[in-house]
């Protein structure tokens, strides 16, 4: 049943381009990185953070998108469909 406020759950259309603009490019990237599996250290080597920095962009991304956990944020990088954009 949908929680009212969910935004993994009531976003419209709109709702979800309005989220997919708002992202900035290394937001992205992590996003598809998440989705396609990688660990924290391999997303780390590959966007030239430390795995302490990865960690916390994840953090702050899912507050900023209202997701509670990484599966929750790949689920939401799925209805904006940022991996599609990107294979």
């Amino acid at each position: 049943m949908a929680t009212p406020g969910n935004p993994l759950v009531d976003r419209g259309h709109e709702g979800l381009t309005e989220m997919a603009d708002s992202l900035t490019e290394v937001e992205r990237q992590l996003l598809v990185l998440l989705v396609t599996g990688n660990t924290t250290a391999v997303m780390a080597d590959q966007l030239g953070y430390s795995t302490r920095h990865i960690r916390r962009l994840i953090s702050d991304l899912s507050e900023k998108l209202g997701a509670g956990s990484r599966s929750g944020l790949a689920f939401l990088a799925g209805r904006l469909r940022l991996v599609m954009d990107e294979t």
